[in-house]
């Protein structure tokens, strides 16, 4: 039953047929974002498991030489424009991160070991190798800024990915084992002890406080589990960027992916405050219309889109 409902939520964004079939739409007739797609999978309690597993050989099906991937907007032509995406570290690090829960709740591994050398070769194309002497992995090729969430992103992939190189005795799984520690420490490092909040990136300032991105930033690292060499630091750290969230005051209305967002954080961290504990009810109670995909999966991760 809950599987039903849950590809009654994703029918309208899949493409079942042509060189995309697998893929997903940001929203219906709109273009497809390899990213929002695999994050939206990553938000289901469950994975449904042939369509998850379509949707990552579409992926690997439109990898480039170098291991990146295009977004795309399907035109009434019928060709497919290619669109460049904003960032290269974070669609790897979660398709990664998607791959390897696949395995795991699939227990597919004859499809595991026929892709796992071209996973391993995302990995360290698009991250591994592009490190920063900050310790942060630069976006892309063309934009060296070390994005904190994305860096977040990054962290989780290849978390999760080491831990599948491990199970299955993987010749190269201590090799990306030894980036994962200094990337959290990095990322613990973003921690403005005067603002009491995590910056947004390594070369900009944390600015006011707006929905995305400083607000989202705050949620992140937490939401995540990043840790750094000290767990007393971290939660330190986890605690004042906590308290800057809740100066956010986010809205449902004008900004529903990031209030969304805050309120599953807020249903993660546990013993909410009154005032945290209002937001969540009303996330659950006055929850956005679903038109996209993002606020789909969002809906669906608070238990509120199969209400």
């Amino acid at each position: 039953m809950v599987l039903l409902l849950v590809l009654a939520l994703l029918a309208p964004f899949r493409l079942d047929a042509g060189p995309y079939a697998g893929a997903y739409r940001v929203a219906p007739g709109g273009a497809v974002n390899w990213y929002f797609a695999t994050t939206a999978l990553l938000r289901l309690p469950h994975l449904p498991l042939a369509e998850t597993r379509d949707y990552l050989n579409a992926y690997l099906a439109h990898l480039d030489p170098n291991g990146g991937i295009a977004d795309v907007l399907p035109m009434a032509t019928g060709v497919y424009a290619p669109i460049a995406p904003d960032s290269e570290d974070a669609y790897a690090a979660t398709v990664l991160s998607l791959a390897t829960r696949y395995r795991r709740e699939s227990r597919d591994e004859v499809w595991w070991n026929r892709t796992a050398a071209t996973w391993s070769s995302i990995a360290y194309a698009k991250l591994l190798t592009q490190f920063k002497p900050d310790g942060l992995i630069r976006a892309s090729g063309t934009d060296g800024t070390g994005y904190l969430m994305d860096n977040v992103e990054d962290y989780a992939g290849l978390r999760d990915f080491e831990q599948t190189l491990a199970q299955t005795h993987a010749s190269n799984a201590a090799y990306v084992a030894a980036f994962i520690g200094p990337l959290g420490n990095a990322i613990q490092g973003m921690y403005d002890e005067s603002a009491h909040a995590f910056r947004w990136s390594d070369s900009d300032p944390l600015g006011p406080l707006v929905p995305y991105p400083a607000c989202t930033a705050q949620v992140f690292p937490q939401l995540y589990d990043v840790s750094g060499s000290s767990p007393e630091t971290d939660v330190r750290h986890f605690t004042g960027a906590r308290e800057t969230a809740a100066k956010c005051h986010l809205s449902l209305a004008a900004d529903p992916h990031e209030a969304l967002l805050y309120a599953i954080y807020l249903g993660k961290i546990g013993v909410p405050s009154l005032a945290e504990r209002a937001f969540l009810e009303q996330a659950r109670q006055r929850a956005p219309a679903r038109g996209d995909i993002v606020t789909m999966s969002l809906l669906d991760a608070l238990g509120v889109a199969q209400k």
